[in-house]
C-alpha cells in the first residue's frame, strides 16, 4: 500500500503530460484503503466552476472512486497489482475489471517480489492482457532469468507466439516481445546511477545497537529494517529504553490505517528528497519491509536483519539515496557523506552447519523466509564480496542464489527445509493454476457461485481478520481514528493473522451489534474490538482467538498493535 501511495503522489505530477492540452483524463489510485486518501483536484477557478460544483472528469473521478470494482476503467490509475489479479479470478465483477484493462498499458513494477501463488496469477493475467490487444511494461532490478523467461513465456502464449528462447544475460537488459518479433536490448548504465555500498555483517544484536549509536552521534539518521512486526516492536522498546531523548520512529503494517498514513507521510517528509540537515540529523527510524520499496527516501546509515538477497539490494537502494552535503542538506553535485555503509544483522557462518542457522537467530522471519538455504548463499556472496556494486553486481547476486545451478551450492543440512519449502511453493502454484480464470474455456455454465472480491484470494498466506478499533465517549463506542468522517471506521481498521484474533468478545456483544448495524458495510468480515485507555498513549481490549480463547488487546499511535509477548505474531 506505501508503494501505490508514493508513486501515486509522483504520477500525479506529470500523468496530464500523457493528453493533449485540453483533455480532462481521470487519474485514481487503487488499493483496498485508496478511497481514504482519495484526492480530487481543485481546478475549478481556472475552468469557470463553482465550488459547489465539480466539472465533468472530477465527477467521473469520484464516480471511478466510489467503489474498487469500477478503478480500472480510468483513463490512469496506480493501485496494488492485487486490483489487477482479481479480473482473472473466479470473482463477481471480474469482466469489469478486465474490460477496464482492456488495451491499455499495464506496467507491473517490482515483479522480482511475488510467491509461487501470485506470479503464477501473473503469468495469466499477461496472457489475457496480451490476448485482448494490450500491452505491459515488467520492471525489476533483482529479476532470476528463471521468472523472466516464465513472464515472456506467457506474454507470448497470449499472442499465439512460439517463444524462440532467451540467449542474453546482460544488465540492465531491455526485452521486447511483440506480435512481430523479439528483442534483446542490452542496455548502457550511466557512471551516475553506479552506486557502490560497503557490507559489514554482524551477528550480535548489541553490535547493531552500538553501531546505531555511533551514527546518532555524528548526527546520522538511521534506518533498522526488520522481517517482522515482532522484532520490529522489539527493536523499538530497545533503543527507546536504552536512549530516550533520541527520536525514534516505527514504521510497519500493524497500524490502524490512519496512523499508517500520517506515519508514511511523516517519514516521507523527514527522509525523502525534500528533507534537510534539521529534519533528518540524529533521528531514528525501525521499520519492516514497508520501507523497502519505490518510496523515495534517503537515510545515511542502514542496518538490515538477514533477507533474500534481492531484499538485501532493495535495502540498500534506501541508503544514500540523494544527492546530499555532510550535514544532509540536499546539493547538485556529488554527494558529501562518505562512503555508503550498510550493516546486514546475521547468523555466523562459522562453525558446524545446522539447519536452524537461521531460526535460531530469526525465529519469527523464519516463516516469513523459509528459504534458508538461499538466505545461505545470500550470506555467503555478501561475505565474500564485502560490497554491493550496482548495476554491475547485480545479475550475479541473483544467479549466485537463484539460477539453475544455485541448488547445488546450497549445504546438505537444509535439504529437508529447502524440500518442504519447495513443495509449498509448488502446491501454491498449483493452487493458483486452480483458482485462475482459463482464457481458452470461456465462460462456461458451471461457473456459479462466484464469491465477493473481500473473500477472493489474491496472496496466499496464512487467513486474516480485519480488525475495527473502536473507544468509548459518553458511553458511547466510536471510532478508534474520531475524526467525524463517513471513513473513520475504515481509518479505524488493521489486518492481522486469523488465528491471533478471529472472533468479537461476547462481553460487549449487544454494543457491538448496535454500532455495526450502523456501519456503511454494516461491518461484514470485521471484528469490531472496543478499546479502553490503559494508562499514557495505552489502549486495553479483549477478543478471542482461532481457538475461541480470550486475547488480550493493545494498541497504541506509537507504536501500534500488538498483544501479550509469546502469543502469535503477524508479520509484515
Amino acid at each position: 500500500m506505501a508503494t501505490a501511495n508514493a508513486m501515486h503522489e509522483r504520477i500525479e505530477e506529470v500523468y496530464k503530460k500523457f493528453y493533449k492540452g485540453g483533455e480532462s483524463p481521470n487519474y485514481i489510485l487503487a488499493h483496498s484503503a485508496s478511497r481514504y486518501r482519495m484526492k480530487i483536484e481543485e481546478e475549478n477557478n481556472e475552468r469557470g466552476y463553482s465550488k459547489e460544483e465539480m466539472n465533468a472528469s472530477q465527477e467521473a473521478g469520484a464516480w471511478l472512486y466510489d467503489n474498487r470494482k469500477k478503478a480500472m476503467l480510468a483513463h490512469i490509475g496506480v493501485g496494488t497489482i492485487d486490483q489487477a489479479l482479481l479480473s482473472i479470478l473466479s470473482a463477481k465483477h471480474q469482466s469489469l475489471r478486465l474490460l477496464g484493462l482492456n488495451r491499455k498499458v499495464l506496467i507491473v513494477d517490482e515483479v522480482h517480489a511475488y510467491d509461487s501463488y501470485m506470479n503464477e496469477l501473473l503469468c495469466n493475467l499477461l496472457k489475457f492482457h496480451s490476448a485482448l490487444g494490450g500491452s505491459a511494461i515488467l520492471l525489476s532490478a533483482t529479476l532470476p532469468q528463471i521468472l523472466r523467461k516464465k513472464f515472456i513465456e506467457s506474454f507470448a502464449e497470449g499472442l499465439n507466439l512460439e517463444f524462440p528462447g532467451m540467449s542474453k544475460t546482460d544488465y540492465p537488459l531491455f526485452t521486447v516481445v511483440s506480435g512481430k518479433d523479439f528483442n534483446e536490448i542490452p542496455v548502457k548504465s550511466s557512471d551516475f546511477f553506479k552506486k557502490e555500498v560497503k557490507i559489514m555483517p554482524v551477528d550480535e544484536e548489541q553490535k547493531v545497537l552500538k553501531l546505531i549509536e555511533d551514527a546518532v552521534k555524528n548526527n546520522k539518521c538511521v534506518c533498522w529494517v526488520r522481517n517482522t512486526v515482532y522484532d520490529a516492536i522489539k527493536g523499538y522498546k530497545k533503543i527507546t529504553e536504552k536512549y530516550k531523548e533520541t527520536p525514534v520512529i516505527i514504521f510497519h503494517s500493524r497500524f490502524i490505517l490512519g496512523d499508517r498514513l500520517k506515519i508514511e507521510n511523516e517519514v516521507l517528509r523527514l527522509f525523502g528528497q525534500n528533507s534537510n540537515a534539521s529534519d533528518r540529523a540524529g533521528k531514528i527510524v525501525i521499520a519492516t519491509q514497508v520501507v523497502e520499496q519505490s518510496l523515495d527516501i534517503d537515510f545515511d546509515y542502514m542496518i538490515s536483519d538477514m533477507a533474500p538477497i534481492d531484499l538485501i539490494i532493495q535495502r540498500a537502494g534506501r541508503l544514500c539515496r540523494h544527492k546530499r552535503d555532510m550535514d544532509g542538506n540536499r546539493i547538485e553535485n556529488s554527494d558529501k557523506r562518505g562512503f555508503p555503509e550498510m550493516a546486514v544483522y546475521m547468523p555466523s557462518l562459522e562453525g558446524k552447519k545446522t539447519d536452524k542457522w537461521f531460526s535460531d537467530v530469526f525465529p519469527k522471519a523464519a516463516y516469513v523466509y523459509p528459504h534458508h538455504g538461499e538466505l545461505w548463499l545470500a550470506a555467503e556472496w555478501l561475505l565474500k564480496n564485502k560490497k554491493i556494486i550496482m548495476p554491475d553486481d547485480a545479475r550475479e547476486m541473483i544467479e549466485y542464489v537463484y539460477g539453475a545451478k544455485s541448488e547445488i551450492k546450497i549445504p546438505k543440512v537444509f535439504e529437508r527445509i529447502e524440500n518442504k519449502a519447495g513443495g509449498n511453493d509448488r502446491a501454491r502454484a498449483g493452487q493458483a493454476h486452480y483458482q485462475k480464470l482459463k482464457f481458452d474455456e470461456g465462460y462456461t455454465a458451471n461457473m456459479y457461485n462466484w464469491p465477493d472480491e473481500e473473500q477472493t484470494v489474491t496472496r496466499l498466506g496464512e487467513p486474516t481478520t480485519t480488525i475495527r478499533l473502536a473507544k468509548w465517549e459518553n458511553n458511547i463506542l466510536v471510532p478508534f481514528f474520531n475524526q467525524t468522517n463517513r471513513n473513520d471506521w475504515h481509518l479505524s481498521q488493521v489486518s492481522v493473522y486469523k488465528y491471533a484474533v478471529a472472533y468479537e468478545d461476547e462481553q460487549y456483544r449487544n454494543d457491538i451489534d448496535r454500532v455495526k448495524s450502523n456501519m456503511s458495510d454494516k461491518g461484514r468480515y470485521c471484528v469490531l474490538i472496543p478499546l479502553s485507555e490503559n494508562g499514557p498513549g495505552l489502549w486495553k481490549g479483549f477478543a478471542m482467538n482461532a481457538e475461541k480463547e480470550k486475547v488480550t488487546i493493545y494498541y497504541s499511535h506509537k507504536i501500534g498493535l500488538y498483544w501479550k509477548e509469546g502469543d502469535a505474531d503477524e508479520s509484515d
